[in-house]
């Protein structure tokens, strides 16, 4: 059979959304995804910000990718949510890849610091245009949290630094924390424990 869909612009809204990760990497071109998600019929989109591809150069942000997308992805209809996550060269020099997946901004000093400024350039930059935003990518497993072993302590740790830098920019932002790989409940719990909810 064949299931009826309504564009996104002509819902008013739901809970239904897509993933469009993967392009601070480079890995699609999202311009040829914009007519799909029009008519798709979902309103949220997931974007990974990608550290390492809006700074490559210490202390210079460079949104323009990412303003296209956030555009395009708004001007169908449909709501980016922004994953911020993932390292970068500059202040991880031990991470394998220019994209630095999966490194935590709290290894180093230079790289909290950097990590900081970043979040909040971001914040300012998409003021009233991003209002809600996650924080980091399955910091549960080993892969999304390099160099360290995973742990509630770990993650509320980098919650801590990134909570206050968005809402500096953005006060009424809508975080969301704990997008967990599987169902970990143990590490779940541990992070409300420390006041994930509060933050």
């Amino acid at each position: 059979g064949t299931l009826q869909v309504r564009p996104a612009r002509e819902i008013a809204a739901s809970s239904l959304g897509v993933g469009m990760e993967c392009l601070d990497r480079r890995m699609y071109l999202p311009e040829k995804t914009y007519g799909h998600l029009a008519a798709l019929g979902v309103k949220w989109a997931r974007v990974q910000t990608g550290w390492s591809r809006c700074e490559t150069s210490q202390g210079v942000h460079d949104f323009a990718w990412l303003d296209e997308v956030v555009d395009a992805i708004r001007a169908v209809g449909v709501q980016p949510w922004f994953n911020v996550g993932y390292g970068n060269q500059l202040y991880t020099p031990d991470a394998p890849d220019v994209s630095a997946v999966g490194w935590t901004p709290t290894a180093n000093r230079q790289a909290r610091e950097g990590w900081v400024r970043f979040v909040s350039a971001l914040a300012q930059h998409f003021r009233g245009r991003v209002q809600h935003w996650e924080i980091w990518n399955e910091p549960n497993i080993k892969m999304f949290w390099q160099p360290f072993s995973p742990s509630p302590e770990g993650y509320m740790d980098l919650v801590k630094l990134t909570a206050p830098a968005i809402r500096a920019g953005i006060p009424d932002a809508i975080l969301v924390g704990g997008g967990l790989a599987g169902m970990p409940t143990d590490f779940l719990t541990g992070c409300l424990e420390r006041g994930l909810a509060k933050e």
